[in-house]
């Protein structure tokens, strides 16, 4: 898939190769559910709630990657998007670290 958003970001096509993707969102999600609903039997009550706010994370990232089938995303990229995302890639983890990390169980 990156050498596809290379190539494609190269002649300003990204939206194709997101399209293409994004249609098979509905089939990604049912991979990732079914795989969560053969990990509940192996969680207790605190981590089943916590795969419950993982399921809704997953569900909105979707939404948002491929919503008006990926052009949104599609345009992130050329503005430097991931760039940005790594060179703010610590910032980044302490928040989600700070603001998530009750929801994830320890091992």
């Amino acid at each position: 898939m990156q050498e596809e958003i290379a190539e494609a970001s190269a002649k300003g096509e990204l939206d194709a190769v997101f399209n293409k993707y994004c249609a098979k969102q509905p089939d990604l999600v049912i991979c990732i559910e079914n795989f969560n609903q053969k990990l509940v039997p192996c969680h207790d009550k605190d981590e089943r709630e916590s795969q419950d706010v993982f399921m809704r994370m997953v569900h909105k990232l979707l939404e948002f990657v491929c919503h008006k089938g990926g052009d949104q995303i599609a345009l992130y990229i050329p503005e430097k998007g991931p760039e940005c995302l790594q060179a703010n890639r610590d910032a980044i983890q302490n928040c989600f670290n700070n603001t998530f990390a009750s929801y994830v169980p320890t091992v």
